[in-house]
């Protein structure tokens, strides 16, 4: 397929870099597709977790979590995915929707290590989001850690949020043991995305209270996120704490780095991301279910953890 189609031009020039541009052409004809397919919708009614990155009014990106019960994700039609989710006005997605409607939704199965990506435009409801679908795909099952739910908290704290322009010596901690996080990106014709990062703890490494850095792994060589932050290299990254109930949501700007001599002690780094932390939103008791850690994913590069 020529090159008016399927990527834009970040998407290319990285691509192009990486040499696989065929490749990217030929899974891109295979995979994408600008509508959900009926055969999606057992996967997605049976879900219980969903990022959505979406862009604010200044121009910020922004991961955000959305977590319920099976069911809290339906397809009313084969191009609408709505979410059931309560209004919750210290998560920037709410105010980001009504100013700009890009957004683009990532669904896990954590357990079954599957996702699925819906992009395009979105708008909020009175029962929660409903997303026009424009772009959808899913993804190969690499590092994805094997979790599986456990349940609800049986007497949740009170929800609560703190901002900072700053990391915590906690919350680099937290980011030190990380397996996962949710990368969010945007491109201001090709819209929102929302992606997942895995690896061993200790993969991505907070450097210091505003700088952090993980190592980017083979893929599907579409390079949907990269290509983004070529263009717009703002970002959002999302942390979740599965065993506590907890977010840790950073809005920044990404930087990738090619050159190997910067990446050598990240194993099995094609690249290397380099974020700098605009602002920090912690929420405590931010969702009441619970998951619990089977095992890592057999593909992940070994390394020691911080």
């Amino acid at each position: 397929m020529g090159e008016s189609s399927l990527y834009h031009a970040g998407e290319l020039e990285v691509q192009e870099r990486a040499q696989v541009r065929r490749q990217a052409d030929e899974l891109g004809e295979m995979m994408i597709l600008p509508f959900i397919p009926p055969s999606a919708s057992g996967f997605i009614s049976r879900q219980r977790l969903a990022v959505i990155g979406t862009v604010a009014s200044e121009g910020s990106v922004w991961a955000s979590c959305l977590i319920g019960e099976p069911g809290f994700l339906s397809l009313p039609d084969e191009q609408t995915l709505h979410i059931a989710a309560p209004a919750q006005e210290d998560d920037p997605v709410w105010k980001n929707l009504s100013s700009n409607s890009r957004a683009g939704v990532l669904i896990l199965d954590p357990g079954a290590r599957k996702r699925m990506r819906v992009n395009g435009s979105a708008g909020l409801t009175s029962t929660g989001i409903s997303v026009t679908a424009e772009q959808v795909f899913t993804n190969c099952t690499k590092y994805i850690q094997r979790r599986v739910p456990i349940g609800s908290e049986a007497n949740p704290g009170r929800r609560h949020s703190f901002r900072s322009q700053n990391l915590s010596i906690e919350q680099q901690s937290w980011i030190n043991r990380a397996d996962t996080f949710f990368l969010a990106t945007f491109h201001p014709e090709a819209g929102a995305d929302a992606s997942h990062r895995g690896g061993m703890p200790g993969f991505i490494v907070a450097n210091s209270p505003n700088d952090l850095a993980w190592p980017d792994y083979s893929g599907n060589n579409m390079f949907l996120s990269l290509g983004n932050l070529l263009t717009y290299p703002r970002a959002g990254l999302l942390f979740v704490d599965f065993e506590r109930g907890r977010t840790l949501q950073l809005t920044g700007e990404a930087e990738t780095i090619w050159e190997p001599e910067q990446f050598r002690q990240f194993p099995g780094a094609k690249r290397l991301l380099k974020f700098h932390v605009n602002a920090a939103i912690e929420t405590d008791s931010a969702f009441v279910q619970r998951w619990q850690m089977v095992e890592f994913s057999p593909v992940n590069p070994r390394i020691e953890p911080v």
